[in-house]
């Protein structure tokens, strides 16, 4: 604390109440009836707990402010003493503790892996029913359509084997951005996702590889899970915004940013076994089902906390 800790007088200053400089005369005086107050910051400050109390952030908040002005005093009135330079030293280390990031916690990490993204997915459940019911009838439609809606570029492709469904992470991050948005853009976008899947998946079985057709549409399960829950986040978001309930909007759309992060390491082991389908389609399809069936399971079960 430097000259702070000089002050033998230790006199409670409650409130502060902008009133210091028609009280004191001199410098001593000033530090004497402001110690305590500084040196309860200090302590405040060099405290450094990952988590505060309600009170104790207030309180380190309000002493902060007090802080502030004593120092706008002492620079009007005693420019070049010392107590000038431990009160800047004081406030810019309070400064920093109340508003530096936060530290990470891996406790609330811990939390949010084993409960509460599950408990998230789950709290969405309807819209991710919903909006797998989309993409699946778009499927059944886009194989219904088969080379009619397939490009004749990525025909050819699939005609020939190495091919790959344009549907990836991506997909998942547009699903949620316009859910978020509005329910009438995210249906377009889980229709396109089915349409392109069963088009394809059409195509391939036309060409006389229907084992590769079918590992592949198997194969996509844990890509359109991902898909799926994160265009249900994204809902869940957009409809608080329909209802006009701001607070639980901004909840919501928080919430499921959290998910879309949440999901993208399935985003990237799908994207790996949609490829893998290319040159083993057996394989891919015994992961993606396998994957896409635990991450349904945990979803129900320790979403609802059974």
């Amino acid at each position: 604390m430097g000259s702070l800790g000089q002050a033998q007088h230790q006199t409670r200053f409650e409130p502060h109440a902008m009133t210091v400089a028609g009280q004191v005369r001199t410098v001593d005086e000033f530090r004497a009836s402001r110690a305590e107050a500084w040196a309860e910051l200090g302590r405040l400050t060099a405290a450094r707990t990952r988590r505060r109390r309600g009170d104790q952030v207030m309180r380190l908040s309000r002493l902060h402010r007090e802080a502030v002005a004593d120092l706008a005093l002492a620079r009007r009135r005693w420019p070049g003493e010392s107590l000038v330079d431990a009160l800047e030293d004081l406030v810019a280390a309070s400064h920093a503790e109340l508003f530096a990031p936060g530290r990470a916690d891996s406790s609330r990490l811990v939390a949010w892996l084993g409960r509460g993204c599950w408990q998230a997915m789950a709290q969405s459940l309807p819209w991710a029913v919903a909006a797998l019911g989309v993409l699946l009838l778009a499927a059944i439609g886009g194989a219904w359509a088969g080379a009619d809606v397939v490009p004749v570029s990525s025909r050819r492709d699939i005609v020939e084997g190495a091919w790959t469904l344009p549907i990836g992470p991506m997909a998942a991050a547009l699903a949620f951005a316009t859910a978020c948005a509005g329910l009438v853009p995210a249906v377009v976008v889980l229709a396109w996702v089915g349409l392109e899947s069963g088009a394809a998946a059409a195509v391939a079985w036309q060409a006389g590889d229907e084992q590769t057709a079918a590992a592949v549409a198997v194969a996509l399960a844990p890509l359109f899970t991902a898909v799926v829950l994160a265009a249900a986040a994204g809902a869940s978001a957009g409809w608080a915004v329909v209802r006009g309930d701001r607070r639980e909007a901004s909840r919501q759309l928080a919430t499921g940013a959290q998910v879309l992060v949440t999901l993208a390491p399935l985003l990237v082991v799908g994207a790996v076994v949609r490829d893998v389908a290319r040159t083993r389609p057996l394989v891919a399809a015994g992961i993606g089902a396998v994957l896409a069936l635990a991450w349904w399971t945990a979803v129900v079960r320790r979403g609802r906390g059974t």
